[in-house]
């Protein structure tokens, strides 16, 4: 949507900007305004954690697991090799 304005500067030095015949008031603006800068907003995600089921859990959980076992089933071993003795 594309409006067009006439911009009129007479030999005295004066300005007039009309639209339809109307003539608009108008302020020079001798200095370009500064630009506020945008404040920076951080928002906060919620941290996502799989639920116990997610296979990933799994698989550490189980590996886990499996480590502990191991050890237990190591000094159960040392143990009866002292009693053997």
């Amino acid at each position: 949507m594309v409006k067009k304005v006439t911009v009129e500067k007479r030999i005295n030095g004066a300005m007039y900007i009309t639209y339809n015949g109307v003539r608009f008031k108008y302020k020079k603006i001798t200095a370009r305004p500064l630009k506020e800068k945008p404040k920076s907003v951080l928002k906060l995600r919620k941290l996502y954690r799989p639920s116990p089921e997610y296979p990933w859990r799994n698989a550490s959980n189980n590996r886990l697991m499996l480590e502990k076992a191991h050890l237990q089933k190591k000094k159960v071993n040392e143990e009866l090799i002292l009693t053997k003795v």
